[in-house]
């Protein structure tokens, strides 16, 4: 302990003594502080270009474009999976350890949620180009409407995230915007289920259809949740 409590000292000498060691922390910490800022931003843009790919792809379903549609979702699947590199970069360097205006763990558990959006996404592209469907083009509208409101949801929440390092308030205003966004896809999803209960389809249409629905609402529900996450995270730390 004399021998930890002895180099301590000489480190403290060498730094020039008490607040010239404050000052090299406060600067290592602003450091970090910036780097999982900067790393959260591209991060959330990459969930944002993950959604918009899905938008594309369903506008791509809708108007009959169907031999495009597998690699399509390669092309999400890719796209991911370079989110989640970022997550796991971002991850690491939160594991460092220092200081940060939000608790490491907040910030973890909202880069983790964040990532849910991209897996639904995956998901959903996945059952579109799992086989042919014939399906009535006023459902096929609604899909497109779905994917618009979640790439529009997607986009609202990136704007929060990035507002983090600007103004927490404009962050917190930011993402309350997105909750109208998710009451305008349950409306759309609500009708689409009902369209699909009076189709006369078979079993495993009205399964792989129910599921892209059910996936494209879970998109805008769960920017929903990370709004909401990121509005009660700020409330602790805007004092």
């Amino acid at each position: 302990m004399a021998e930890r409590s002895s180099r301590w000292r000489r480190i403290r000498q060498a730094l020039g003594g008490e607040s010239q060691l404050g000052s090299a922390i406060a600067h290592l910490s602003r450091e970090r502080e910036t780097q999982v800022l900067q790393q959260l931003d591209e991060f959330s843009k990459q969930v944002v270009v993950v959604v918009e790919n899905l938008h594309e792809m369903v506008r791509r379903f809708a108007a009959g474009a169907t031999t495009e549609l597998h690699a399509a979702a390669m092309e999400i699947d890719r796209l991911e999976s370079k989110a989640d590199v970022l997550k796991a970069e971002m991850l690491d360097r939160l594991s460092m350890g220092g200081l940060f205006f939000m608790a490491t763990a907040d910030v973890s558990r909202l880069v983790t949620s964040m990532d849910k959006i991209a897996n639904l996404a995956v998901g959903a592209a996945d059952r579109i180009a799992m086989r042919p469907l014939d399906l009535p083009q006023p459902f096929k509208d609604n899909i497109v409407e779905l994917a618009r409101i979640d790439t529009q949801a997607a986009a609202r929440l990136c704007d929060a995230v990035l507002a983090l390092s600007r103004d927490l308030r404009d962050a917190f205003a930011l993402s309350k915007q997105v909750a109208k966004l998710e009451s305008e896809a349950d409306a759309v999803f609500k009708e689409s289920y009902l369209m699909l209960l009076d189709m006369d389809i078979d079993y495993k249409t009205f399964l792989q259809a129910n599921a892209i629905i059910d996936r494209l609402e879970s998109i805008a529900d769960t920017c929903h949740q990370n709004a909401e996450l990121l509005r009660h995270l700020i409330l602790e730390y805007i004092g």
